[in-house]
C-alpha cells in the first residue's frame, strides 16, 4: 500500500529522503516490532506461572523477589525516556545524512565541475558523527538496560533467600532447585524487556512517519486522465482557464489563467525564458502540480522525455524496448533515426551491452 500511496504523493510536500525513510526505514522498524508478539505472549504467561509456583516453594519470600522486580523496572523508566530521547535525535541525524548523501548524488556533476567533493565530503562526514554520538548513546543506554535487567535474576535469588534465612523458612535441595528452575521462566522476559523497549521506541516514530505520509493529499492526476478513442475525440490536451500552484496557499498560483488546446498529431513548442516556469506547464499536463482553478482533461497516453539524461538497469535494448514487446522492423527503425547504429557497433554485446 505504502509504494502505491507514493506513486500519488504530491511532490511539493514529500521530498526524496523523507520518503525513503518513512517508507523503507520506516516500514522495516515499524514491523520489526510484530517479531516480539509471540514472544511477549508466552512471556506473560511464564512470567504468571513464575509468580504462582514460587510461592508454594518459599511462600512470603516471593515477596522479597517481587520487590527486587518491581525495582528493577522502576529504575529502567528513565533509562527508558532516555533511550526515546536519544532514538529521536539518532533518527533525525540519519535523515540530515540521508539528504545530503542524495543531494550530492544527484549533482555529482556539479560538485566535479566546481571541485567541491572534499567540502561535501567533510560536511558528509559531519554529519555521520553527529549520527554516529547519538548511536553510540542509544546502544550505551541499551547496554545499560541489559546490564541491570541480566543481573535482576541474581538480585532476585539473593533477595529471595535472604528474606528465607530471615523467616526461617527451610531450605534444601528439592525447593532450592525447583525455585531456580521457576525462576529461569522469568530470567527471558526480563532480559527482553530492553530490546523490547528499543524495538518499540523505533516502531512509535516509524508509524508516525508513515502516517503523515499517508495522511498527505494526492495528486489529482486521476481527475486529469480521460480515455478516449481517436475517431471521435481529434484533441490530447485541454485546459481552460487554469490555475497551478506548488504552494498550499491558492491565492498565489504558479501558472494564472492558463489556457491550452493540442491537438492530435499537432507539434507544439513551449517557448520563454529561464524560470518562465515551462516545466512546471509540462508537470501540470502529467497532473503533478494541483489545479486549484479552471479544468483540465488529458486525453489518451502520455509520454513525458526529460532532459535530464538517466538510464535503468539492464541491457541498451531493454532500456529502448522499456517494457514493451519486440517489434523487429520498429526496432530497427528507431536505432536508425534516433542514429544509434554506429554507436552499438562500437560496443562489445551491441544493443545486448
Amino acid at each position: 500500500m505504502d509504494f502505491r500511496r507514493e506513486a500519488e504523493e504530491e511532490t511539493n510536500r514529500l521530498s526524496f529522503e523523507k520518503l525513503a525513510c518513512g517508507v523503507v526505514s520506516g516500514v522495516y522498524m515499524a514491523f520489526s516490532g510484530f517479531k516480539h508478539k509471540p514472544s511477549r505472549e508466552a512471556s506473560s504467561k511464564n512470567s504468571l506461572a513464575a509468580t504462582v509456583h514460587p510461592y508454594r516453594i518459599v511462600g512470603l519470600a516471593t515477596f522479597a523477589a517481587l520487590v527486587v522486580v518491581l525495582i528493577t523496572v522502576l529504575c529502567n523508566a528513565p533509562l527508558a525516556k532516555l533511550q526515546h530521547k536519544f532514538q529521536s535525535k539518532l533518527m533525525v541525524a540519519q535523515d540530515e545524512r540521508l539528504k545530503a548523501c542524495n543531494e550530492a548524488l544527484v549533482n555529482m556533476k556539479v560538485l566535479k565541475l566546481y571541485a567541491w567533493e572534499t567540502h561535501f565530503k567533510n560536511a558528509m562526514e559531519n554529519l555521520r558523527a553527529m549520527e554516529y554520538k547519538w548511536f553510540s548513546a542509544v546502544q550505551m543506554h541499551k547496554a545499560y538496560h541489559s546490564f541491570l535487567l541480566w543481573s535482576s535474576p541474581v538480585l532476585i535469588s539473593a533477595a529471595t533467600f535472604g528474606a528465607c534465612y530471615f523467616l526461617k523458612i527451610p531450605l534444601n535441595a528439592n525447593n532450592v532447585f525447583t525455585f531456580i528452575v521457576a525462576l529461569r521462566l522469568v530470567q527471558d522476559p526480563i532480559r527482553s524487556i530492553s530490546d523490547v523497549i528499543g524495538v518499540v521506541v523505533q516502531a512509535k516514530f516509524a508509524f508516525a512517519r508513515i502516517v503523515t505520509f499517508l495522511e498527505a493529499p494526492e495528486l489529482q492526476s486521476g481527475n486529469t486522465r480521460q480515455k478516449c478513442n481517436k475517431g471521435t475525440v481529434k484533441r490530447s490536451v485541454l485546459i481552460k482557464s487554469a490555475d497551478f500552484s506548488w504552494e498550499e496557499n491558492p491565492s498565489k498560483p504558479t501558472l494564472r489563467n492558463v489556457s491550452l488546446e493540442m491537438r492530435h498529431s499537432e507539434k507544439v513548442a513551449v517557448c520563454g525564458e529561464v524560470g518562465s516556469f515551462m516545466s512546471t506547464l509540462l508537470a501540470a499536463i502529467l497532473g503533478e502540480v494541483p489545479l486549484t482553478q479552471g479544468t483540465i482533461q488529458v486525453y489518451g497516453r502520455v509520454a513525458y522525455v526529460s532532459q535530464t539524461a538517466w538510464i535503468q538497469t539492464g541491457t541498451i535494448q531493454e532500456n529502448i524496448l522499456f517494457g514493451s514487446e519486440m517489434d523487429g522492423h520498429l526496432y530497427q527503425d528507431t536505432l536508425e533515426r534516433c542514429s544509434l547504429v554506429k554507436d552499438l557497433e562500437l560496443l562489445p554485446y551491441g544493443d545486448l551491452t
